[in-house]
């Protein structure tokens, strides 16, 4: 049987500003790296029992990104937060690519915005309501 989810993982382009981006964007905790020979990895917390993995491997290989409907494909990960306004502010300062601009989802009891990080890899933000 599942017990939780483990981790989320993420093959990066740039270390250097994808570990600001999770860092000092999105606040995440950074936890250690590892080096895994033909790559490194960089764990940041999600949750207590969650990580973000992100990869950067030693060698070039293409950069995909994935259309919002394609099908049979990963989108995106969604995290919350409790100040959506304050977010969405912070990601225009620092010029983080927008994909969606904040859109209140009732059927869903949120609002949110997505954004990209520096690999183009698309993350929801929302905010839940009442």
């Amino acid at each position: 049987m599942i017990k939780n989810l483990d981790h989320v993982t993420i093959n990066i382009k740039d270390e250097a500003k994808t570990i600001a981006f999770y860092e000092g964007i999105l606040g995440l905790e950074f936890i250690c790296s590892k080096d895994m020979e033909d790559s490194k990895i960089s764990y940041f917390k999600l949750t207590p029992e969650t990580k973000l993995e992100l990869i950067g491997y030693d060698t070039e290989g293409p950069c995909e990104t994935v259309a919002q409907k394609n099908r049979g494909s990963y989108r995106h990960i969604a995290l919350e937060t409790d100040n959506l306004e304050q977010f969405w502010k912070k990601c225009l300062i620092n010029h983080i690519p927008i994909r969606m601009k904040p859109t209140v989802m009732k059927q869903l009891g949120c609002k949110g915005i997505l954004i990209e990080d520096p690999n183009g890899v698309e993350i929801e933000i929302i905010e839940k309501i009442n």
